[in-house]
């Protein structure tokens, strides 16, 4: 049996808690030596992580047992990532982006319906900044009834570890969907604003550690006050 604790690094498993009601299992961590093998939401329902040397090339996402979408990663020389590919499990291409990687210290995502990378399948344009090392903003470009609206997200983080930040490969994900999952560190505000509409949506987020500096609960609150709270266990 798994001695789960608050103390530990390698995280374990993961339960959150919306509005004060019930609590429920997001996440149970399965690893192979440090690599993270499988992420298991319910009995019928995970994604598996499949490396090459200390990269994570595919993630492929399971439900009901069966598979149902693959995600395909691939890097330069600097192992930095340079391109997705969302597939069928027949391997029919349904999403890809490119990322490039200015000399300025910005990404520039584009992310085009299926597997042709030319204008008339781009859905998606967007540009990536960081600071210190973390992104600090990302901005979205779309096209709405003939004008150009701009979605910016902006960030600040701690300065401690994020529960999944001593597994391998996870930190090179960083950018590649706009759910932070690889970050070193966590994220304490984050706020999204359109050009559109003036008032942004904040939401903050509030920390408990321990003694390695991994946190063990993470509270956040939206503007609209809606609460949730995660727990995090270790070994």
């Amino acid at each position: 049996n798994t001695n789960l604790n608050c103390n530990g690094t390698d995280l374990k498993k993961t339960v959150a808690i919306i509005n004060g009601g019930e609590s429920f299992t997001t996440g149970e961590d399965i690893y192979n030596g440090d690599e993270l093998a499988k992420i298991i939401s319910s009995p019928d329902k995970y994604v598996t992580y499949i490396y090459t040397g200390d990269l994570i090339t595919a993630r492929e996402f399971y439900s009901n047992n069966v598979l149902t979408t693959k995600e395909v990663f691939e890097y330069n020389a600097n192992k930095q990532l340079i391109s997705l590919k969302r597939l069928k499990p027949n391997n029919a291409v349904i999403y890809s982006a490119l990322y490039v990687h200015s000399s300025d210290g910005t990404v520039s995502v584009t992310g085009y319906k299926g597997a042709l990378t030319d204008q008339n399948s781009e859905i998606r344009n967007r540009k990536v900044f960081f600071m210190n090392g973390q992104i600090s903003k990302i901005e979205t470009y779309m096209m709405e009834n003939g004008s150009l609206i701009t979605e910016t997200a902006n960030y600040t983080y701690d300065g401690k570890h994020t529960p999944l930040g001593n597994v391998p490969g996870f930190d090179k994900l960083t950018y590649y969907d706009i759910a932070l999952s690889g970050n070193s560190n966590n994220v304490t505000t984050s706020s999204f604003s359109r050009s559109a509409n003036g008032s942004p949506d904040a939401t903050q987020i509030q920390y408990n550690y321990n003694a390695a500096g991994y946190p063990v609960t993470a509270e956040e609150v939206s503007t609209a006050g809606k609460s949730t709270i995660f727990q995090y266990f270790y070994e």
